[in-house]
């Protein structure tokens, strides 16, 4: 192409790029939106970052959902709520007219009902606003063989696997609904409780040195009172005697009683709890399910005496533990009564200590999980803790048997290894327990 061409061609572009520039920008002075067109789109409501009302005459139209009763879901006819200084009210199939622009808190009428949610924005976004009234449950709580006048406890829980949905223990505590309760009983075993009316309470008593008792609240729409008698039997009691391999009395061990049995199904997936009470402990491991793992334990006397409260029924194992002794355990079968006396005798330790690694260094002051394989499940799991330098005192463990070890924030399954009187467990190179 010669020179002369090219130029001329050049210039016809730029002509043509300041004609389409010149009508794609307003004239200087005047904004985009004044030189728009009066009939033009323009984006719906106020600008962005501005708190300027919404037009009036562009409000969002009104929606119409039910009220139900947080009982069984049933529409709750006629129902009046108050929005502001304005009283609504549901039709006769419990349709209640909502304004559409999601703002404000709603209060029932009548002061015996409770609404959840609340608000008109999560009712609307729901698209139902349930409601419940209470009810109060009485009783009393005694012991099959002597009055209790002390020490009783109330709980109430939900029971999630025998609710239905959407009344689970999450969407209840989502939308302000407690149906859980903690009380202590009065001096004479009775009590007086408040709670919101809906499926799937369990009301338990327990009492130190007794057995739980437990039992559903069955409600419908004419209740106003339940009454419940709950009586409490005694705990089972572990009795026995601890000696050396020479006859001996060992004072100050440790004796615990593990029970894998059922309690109370509970609202949690999982969850622990521990206490103690005139020299007896108590550990809890209990699932959703009600399936518990619960270790009893208590202390040898100065002539190697021992007594254990269990208040659990299910399979026992019994375990023994004192320093400078190897550990002691016998299964002890179904736990259905009182059990003893229990004759233990406990041989010399073979000391020795497990140095616990992580990847070779030495985990230092990390809590460690140990467990005995040579029991059946549900087997426990002793948590223990190792010094600055990765070592743990093992005389109480037997030799011979083989252990399971899980090092805290380690991935994965437990890692094996059989006592003979040194180990060193290193959480990345020993082999997975099957």
């Amino acid at each position: 192409m010669r020179p002369r061409n090219l130029a001329l061609l050049l210039s016809a572009a730029a002509l043509l790029a300041l004609l389409l520039l010149s009508r794609a920008s307003p004239p200087r002075g005047r904004s985009r939106e004044d030189a728009a067109p009066p009939d033009a789109a323009m984006p719906p409501g106020p600008p962005p970052d501005t708190e300027e009302p919404p037009d009036p005459h562009e409000a969002c139209r009104d929606a119409s959902i039910p009220v139900r009763d947080l009982l069984d879901g049933s529409a709750i006819p006629r129902f009046k709520v108050r929005l502001g200084s304005r009283e609504l009210e549901a039709d006769d199939a419990g349709a209640l007219q909502l304004p559409g622009d999601g703002r404000g808190d709603l209060v029932a009428a009548d002061p015996v009902w409770t609404l959840a949610p609340p608000s008109v924005e999560r009712a609307l976004r729901e698209g139902a606003l349930w409601a419940h009234r209470p009810f109060r449950v009485r009783g009393r709580v005694t012991g099959s063989d002597a009055p209790l006048n002390k020490g009783v406890e109330i709980e109430v829980a939900h029971d999630k696997k025998g609710a239905e949905a959407p009344w689970t223990a999450e969407w209840l505590r989502a939308h302000e609904v407690f149906p859980w309760a903690y009380e202590d009983a009065n001096a004479d075993g009775t009590f007086e409780i408040e709670l919101p009316r809906i499926r799937g309470l369990l009301l338990e008593a327990s009492a130190p040195g007794r057995r739980p008792a437990w039992t559903p609240l069955a409600v419908d729409r004419t209740t106003e009172v339940v009454d419940v008698d709950l009586v409490l039997p005694p705990a089972f009691r572990i009795r026995g005697r601890v000696t050396d391999a020479q006859g001996r009395p060992v004072s100050g061990a440790l004796v615990e009683a593990y029970v894998a049995g059922r309690e109370t199904p509970g609202d949690d997936d999982f969850y622990i709890e521990s206490w103690e009470s005139g020299g007896h402990a108590v550990r809890k491991w209990r699932s959703e399910t009600g399936d518990v793992l619960a270790a009893f334990g208590a202390h040898t006397d100065r002539e190697g005496r021992f007594e254990i409260e269990v208040d659990l029924e299910g399979e026992g194992l019994l375990c023994v533990k004192r320093a400078g002794h190897a550990a002691f355990h016998r299964l002890l079968g179904a736990i259905r009564g009182d059990v003893g006396p229990v004759d233990v005798a406990l041989e010399r330790g073979s000391g020795g200590r497990i140095r616990v690694l992580r990847k070779g260094v030495p985990a230092e002051e990390t809590s460690i999980y140990i467990s005995d394989l040579e029991f059946p499940e549900p087997r426990p799991a002793f948590e223990l803790h190792t010094d600055a330098d990765g070592y743990l005192p093992a005389e109480w463990l037997v030799a011979g048997h083989r252990y399971a070890v899980t090092l805290e924030g380690v991935p994965g399954r437990a890692r094996e290894f059989l006592w003979s009187g040194q180990a060193e467990v290193d959480a990345a190179s020993l082999p997975e327990t099957r």
